[in-house]
C-alpha cells in the first residue's frame, strides 16, 4: 500500500468510525482512541464516573476533538448537574460533529437548566430538524415552550411527540400539565393516569393528578363544589390519596393547604375547605432526560 492508499484509508477509517459513534458510543472503528474509550464506556456503565471520565480525558489528550469523549464527558457534567461546564463540553462534540442529534438535545438539558430557554429551544428544533421523528426531542421542546408560557405551541410538541411515541411518558406529563394550565381538568386527569401507572415513583406527578382531582372536586374555578356530595366526597378522596403518594416521594410536592386533613387520613369538609383554597398550580418540574446514544 503506497502513501496515498494509506492516507485514503486513514480517512475513510475516521469517516466510519464517526458515523457509526452516532449510534453508539465506542464504536470509532479506526479511530486511536478505540480501546480507551470503550474502558471509559464500560466504566461509565458500571457506575465508576471518576475513572470513566479520567479515561475520556486520557484519550482527549491525544484526539482533542474525539466526539464521543466529549459526549460522555458532557452526559456525566449534566448528570452531576456540573451545567457550565456540561454546556462547555458538548459544544465541543457539536464542533466535531454537529450532526448528532442526541448531543444537540443533551445540550438543550444543559441550557434549560441554565434558564437559557431561547437556546435550548434552538438545539432541540436541530436535533428535530435531524430526526423529525424525536419524540423526546418534540417533548422538551414542549417543556421549553411551557415554560415560555407559549401554550399552545408547547401542547403542538407534546403531541406530535404521542404520535411518534404514543406511551412516552414524558409527552403525557408534559401536555397533562398545558391542559391543566388551560383548565382542561378530566383531560388533564387521564394523561396523569397514565404517567403515574408508568411511572409511581414520580411525586410531581401524584401532586398534579391530585390538583387536577381538586379541582373536579371544587366544581368550577369558582370555588363551588358540586350538589353531589357522595361524589365530591370521591374526589376529595381520590385527590387525598393522591397527595399522601407525593409526600412519600417528596413532601414538597404537595399542596400545603391540603396537609392538616392529609395527616388526619380524613376527606370530610375540612378536606373540601381544602379544596376550596388551594388553586391549579402544578409542581412543574420534568426530570432531564439524557440519552446514551
Amino acid at each position: 500500500m503506497n502513501r496515498k492508499e494509506r492516507r485514503a484509508a486513514k480517512k475513510q477509517g475516521k469517516k466510519q468510525g464517526r458515523s457509526a459513534g452516532a449510534s453508539a458510543p465506542g464504536a470509532l472503528g479506526a479511530s486511536p482512541g478505540t480501546q480507551m474509550f470503550a474502558a471509559a464506556f464500560g466504566q461509565f456503565r458500571a457506575g465508576q464516573t471518576l475513572e470513566a471520565e479520567r479515561l475520556c480525558r486520557d484519550v482527549l489528550t491525544f484526539d482533542p476533538g474525539h466526539f464521543d469523549s466529549l459526549h460522555l464527558l458532557g452526559i456525566m457534567a449534566l448528570r452531576a448537574a456540573r451545567h457550565a461546564q456540561a454546556i462547555e463540553l458538548f459544544g465541543r462534540a457539536l464542533a466535531a460533529d454537529a450532526r448528532s442529534s442526541e448531543c444537540h438535545f443533551n445540550l438543550a438539558q444543559a441550557l434549560r437548566a441554565c434558564g437559557r430557554l431561547d437556546d435550548a429551544g434552538a438545539h432541540l428544533r436541530q436535533a428535530i430538524m435531524l430526526r423529525s421523528d424525536y419524540a423526546k426531542a418534540h417533548a422538551s421542546l414542549g417543556d421549553v415552550l411551557a415554560d415560555q408560557g407559549r401554550n399552545g405551541e408547547a401542547r403542538a410538541s407534546f403531541e406530535r411527540a404521542l404520535t411518534s411515541d404514543p406511551a412516552l411518558v414524558e409527552g403525557h406529563y408534559g401536555l397533562g400539565n398545558v391542559l391543566l394550565r388551560e383548565g382542561q381538568f378530566e383531560e388533564a386527569v387521564a394523561r396523569y393516569r397514565r404517567v403515574v401507572a408508568a411511572r409511581p415513583e414520580s411525586a410531581e406527578a401524584h401532586s398534579n393528578l391530585g390538583v387536577a382531582l381538586a379541582a373536579l372536586g371544587r366544581g368550577d374555578v369558582g370555588g363551588r363544589l358540586p350538589s353531589s356530595r357522595s361524589w365530591s366526597r370521591s374526589i376529595a378522596i381520590s385527590a387525598a390519596r393522591c397527595w399522601r403518594k407525593a409526600i412519600l416521594r417528596g413532601p414538597s410536592r404537595c399542596p400545603t393547604a391540603a396537609w392538616p386533613s392529609l395527616k388526619r387520613r380524613r376527606a370530610g369538609p375540612s378536606f373540601c375547605n381544602a379544596l376550596r383554597a388551594c388553586r391549579p398550580s402544578p409542581q412543574i418540574a420534568p426530570s432531564v432526560t439524557i440519552l446514551l446514544v
